[in-house]
């Protein structure tokens, strides 16, 4: 039940999610996608923002996570698309096992829910249903979002093979041209993420990269590649580092979502009781 709650998230900055107690190597994210039934994605959302959304915020400030985001599929969007919803847990360290952590039931009266638990469980399977969920390992990130922006997630496969160099080239040579893009203002954020669960050759993907945008409008800007590709790197080609790029990895698809809702501590400070 416990997860069924956090199904009820890549993006702030990583001093943010330290400042939760440390529990093993990380930083680490949960992600859970959800399929709404048609026509009521206002009163999912409505579920979401009244009822989860107070008790989610108790857990955050009783230091079980260091933030979740709510993204909501812009593109593709309908019957077909992968996902309506992501909601995405971020973690200091591996997500805490689910027996260990407060009660939703606890949650909710903290929260002083009226809606008893078994009331919103039902209500939510009803409205929605949980798709898949996966654990990533957040390997680099810099900037952030916020409700408004917009993320595009960019799943790729990376054959084991080429996985250290591959990494290598993202935190070596791109990180620095998406720094470059943030202080060119053409975006608001990046993070690269290697899945950790599940596992398998069979899989489609097994990392994705989030590029955060201000807004709607800013994802149909030019995105001044080469000029911040030339203020990261000057002297280099970056057509060599791209065709590099295609030979370590595929990217198998691209989604478009809006961020809709951040729920962080209150406190920095905040810990497991």
């Amino acid at each position: 039940m416990r997860s069924l709650l956090r199904f009820a998230i890549v993006f702030t900055s990583c001093a943010a999610m330290t400042a939760v107690a440390q529990n093993g190597p990380g930083p680490f994210a949960k992600t859970y996608c959800v399929k709404v039934e048609f026509g009521k994605e206002g009163e999912y959302f409505k579920l979401m923002t009244d009822v989860s959304k107070p008790m989610v915020q108790v857990l955050a400030d009783n230091g079980e996570f260091s933030f979740r985001f709510l993204l909501h599929a812009a593109e593709p969007h309908g019957v077909d698309a992968p996902c309506d919803y992501i909601l995405a847990y971020f973690y200091p360290g591996f997500p805490l096992d689910q027996k260990t952590t407060m009660s939703p039931i606890e949650a909710s009266a903290k929260a002083h829910i009226t809606m008893k638990w078994d009331d919103f469980t039902t209500k939510r399977d009803q409205l929605s249903k949980l798709r898949k969920s996966e654990v990533w390992r957040l390997e680099s990130q810099i900037g952030a979002g916020e409700p408004g922006n917009y993320a595009r997630l960019d799943y790729m496969k990376v054959q084991p093979e080429h996985n250290a160099e591959w990494l290598k080239m993202e935190k070596e040579t791109f990180k620095p041209a998406h720094q470059a893009r943030i202080d060119l203002g053409v975006r608001r954020g990046w993070i690269l993420n290697t899945l950790m669960l599940p596992g398998g050759s069979s899989l489609p993907y097994n990392a994705v990269a989030i590029n955060i945008f201000k807004d709607w409008a800013a994802v149909g800007e030019p995105q001044k590649s080469e000029e911040a590709f030339k203020k990261a790197h000057a002297g280099q080609d970056m057509n060599a580092a791209l065709a590099k790029a295609s030979k370590l990895r595929d990217i198998v698809s691209s989604e478009l979502y809006e961020i809709v809702e951040v729920v962080r501590p209150h406190s920095t400070t905040a810990s497991r009781q």
